[in-house]
């Protein structure tokens, strides 16, 4: 990866929404991307059904644009998360404790208009992640 953001998320503002609508610009954008997810930890029913199977297979999860959008916009919440898309552009979703987004990419950062603020981060920070 080349580059890291950490989203600015306010008070008010609800986490999922804000991953909706980056991951529907991506889907919208760019051609099909193979969706691997790591960890999660979400609720309603979408997410929750992705946790469960995420805690069967102990070990990475294909996912589709479908679940993971429906994931985003049910009612719900995303504690934990940690998404890999790939094609030709490549991007890593990172949540943690329900509140923090961080996104690498690989291509010229997402529009800011798409993500919102964010503050630049070391992608030194994450030369631990497994692929």
């Amino acid at each position: 990866m080349k580059w890291a953001i950490s989203l600015v998320i306010e008070e008010s503002e609800i986490l999922e929404k804000r991953i909706e609508r980056i991951l529907s610009y991506i889907f919208n954008t760019t051609d099909q991307y193979s969706c691997i997810i790591y960890d999660i930890d979400a609720t309603g029913y979408v997410g929750d059904q992705l946790t469960k199977k995420m805690n069967e297979n102990k070990g990475p999860l294909e996912s589709n644009v479908k679940e993971l959008i429906a994931t985003a916009t049910e009612d719900g919440q995303i504690f934990e998360l940690d998404l890999s898309l790939s094609n030709s552009k490549n991007y890593r979703f990172i949540v943690r404790d329900g509140n923090m987004i961080d996104i690498l990419g690989d291509a010229e950062k997402l529009p800011s208009s798409i993500v919102g603020d964010f503050t630049d981060l070391d992608i030194a920070l994450f030369d631990g992640l497994s692929k």
